[in-house]
């Protein structure tokens, strides 16, 4: 029988109690370039799911809903952020083939 051979690697971040004033598209775009700079990726398409540009009364209010998520494509797989302003958490996901 062939040995597997595993592929990818993961980190997975459940972040509480953090400043929400970060977690708008500038300062989230930011953190993956630095990110990205740091693991040594390649950033390809970014993309975003948020209320950006909704009028406010179509706009999430629910605690668990209200937030902003990004995909950040990178070379070998990808980085995905979601906020939830409302309780001052973030979640982030990276995933790739290449170590890091």
């Amino acid at each position: 029988m062939k040995s597997s051979q595993s592929y990818g690697k993961e980190l997975i971040l459940d972040l509480h109690n953090c400043d929400p004033k970060m977690f708008k598209r500038k300062a989230i775009k930011k953190y993956l370039i630095e990110l990205c700079k740091l693991i040594k990726m390649n950033r390809c398409k970014l993309y975003w799911w948020d209320d950006y540009g909704l009028p406010k009364n179509e706009r999430q209010t629910e605690p668990h809903l209200k937030g902003t998520s990004a995909v950040q494509f990178i070379l070998t797989s990808n980085i995905v952020i979601h906020t939830l302003d409302l309780m001052g958490n973030v979640y982030i996901n990276v995933f790739s083939c290449k170590d890091f």
